[in-house]
């Protein structure tokens, strides 16, 4: 692994190697004489501060962004009270994005009374080109903006601030690059997300994710593995293997492996007890999966499972007509958490899914996910959690189901 890359051994007077991830190694080392510079002024090493908004990948995202910080010399900092504040952000409400300007706000008044704080902001939020005028418009203050797909630049986004002295803005569309291999600053000694594939290709239409994580990228399982492996051998027993669409794993890979097949290999790693994922699409559940969770000793006993209740017609008008059967494989394989809710629905579309939660066993967790209904008419959708088993067929209605 590259994390035990001596910085020190790194000649800065040397162009910035071109490979990753050497390169940002390079510009970690040149922040670090920054650091080093801020420590004889001031008599202690700056501090920062990460605020994570939204999903575990987000969680996962500012694990390394921690741990890119602390390598370069940062102290870890209790509260945006620090010389350097980072947020990742996320888009998937529209209050995750007023929580964002209300924090801004606040940051704001604390660089009026330290001017030479540094303000940084990455993430879901981020690609949104909207988002991104505004904030250039209205919060200029901010030093460093980028997204979800250079993610591993951040040193590199840093020195360019410190060098140039003005906002540095880099926004990628999307990428089939992924650098993992960086320092890391896990939360829990025990458990970790390992990242194996990023994007999602089926654009539903209540989820943003494909417009701001990108298209599918699998990493390739042998990384994945050495991961794992190494994260076992530094005493974590527990492992979340996360990506937007897990399902659909290694589809896009030069030699093509099933998710299923990835779960049996990490399995086999020797101190792993437990093995969870998330997310999973319906569309892409397979038997083999299915089977694999049910063999298995180490895999939770959870699945993660997205899905719309909605009459038929309503599927034609956003363009959603597929019906994933695959659903009918799970029943008495384990709890399911369901996502559910679209715009235009009527009280006459809640049947499917009463169906489906009364026929599966469901986690206590669930939650709804949902745009308030569009007609005045429309019933809250409820959740009915009974933790009863059984089959389900297409007579039982599922044929409206997504």
């Amino acid at each position: 692994m590259h994390n035990e890359i001596d910085l020190d051994k790194i000649d800065i007077n040397l162009e910035s190697p071109t490979e990753e991830p050497f390169r940002q190694y390079y510009f970690m080392a040149r922040c670090r004489e920054w650091v080093r510079e801020f420590e004889r002024k001031n008599g202690r090493r700056p501090t920062a501060f990460t605020q994570t908004f939204g999903c575990q990948m987000n969680a996962k995202d500012s694990e390394k962004l921690q741990g890119i910080l602390e390598r370069i010399g940062f102290v870890e900092a209790d509260d945006e009270k620090a010389d350097f504040v980072l947020y990742n952000t996320c888009t998937v409400r529209e209050n995750a994005n007023q929580r964002v300007y209300g924090r801004l706000g606040f940051l704001n008044t604390l660089k009026r009374k330290n001017p030479n704080m540094l303000i940084a902001l990455c993430g879901c939020m981020m690609q949104e080109p909207d988002v991104v005028d505004k904030i250039k418009k209205s919060y200029g203050f901010v030093d460093i903006i980028f997204g979800t797909h250079n993610i591993f630049k951040l040193a590199e986004l840093l020195f360019g601030r410190l060098e140039k002295k003005k906002m540095v803005v880099d926004i990628w569309k999307d990428t089939r690059q992924i650098v993992e291999e960086l320092p890391a600053e896990r939360k829990f000694s025990f458990k970790s997300g390992v990242n194996i594939m990023f994007g999602c290709d089926n654009f539903c239409s209540y989820c943003i994710v494909p417009y701001v994580r990108g298209r599918e990228r699998s990493r390739k399982p042998e990384d994945i593995i050495a991961e794992v492996e190494k994260l076992a051998a530094d005493g974590v027993t527990e492992v979340m293997l996360l990506g937007q669409n897990v399902n659909s794993y290694g589809k896009n890979l030069e030699t093509p492996i099933t998710f299923a097949r990835l779960l049996r290999q990490v399995e086999e790693v020797e101190g792993i007890e437990r093995i969870r994922f998330m997310t999973s699409h319906p569309k892409d559940l397979s038997q083999e999966l299915i089977q694999v969770m049910g063999e298995s000793k180490k895999i939770c006993r959870h699945l993660h499972l997205g899905g719309m209740h909605i009459h038929i017609q309503v599927l034609r008008l956003y363009g959603q007509v597929e019906k994933h059967k695959g659903v009918f494989m799970l029943h008495h394989k384990g709890p399911v958490s369901f996502l559910n809710g679209l715009c235009h629905q009527i009280a006459s579309d809640i049947a499917a899914i009463d169906v489906i939660v009364l026929k599966i066993p469901v986690a206590p967790g669930n939650y709804r996910f949902a745009r308030e209904p569009c007609d005045p008419q429309d019933l809250t959708l409820i959740f009915h959690r009974q933790q009863v088993g059984g089959d389900l067929s297409p007579e039982h209605g599922v044929d409206n189901v997504l």
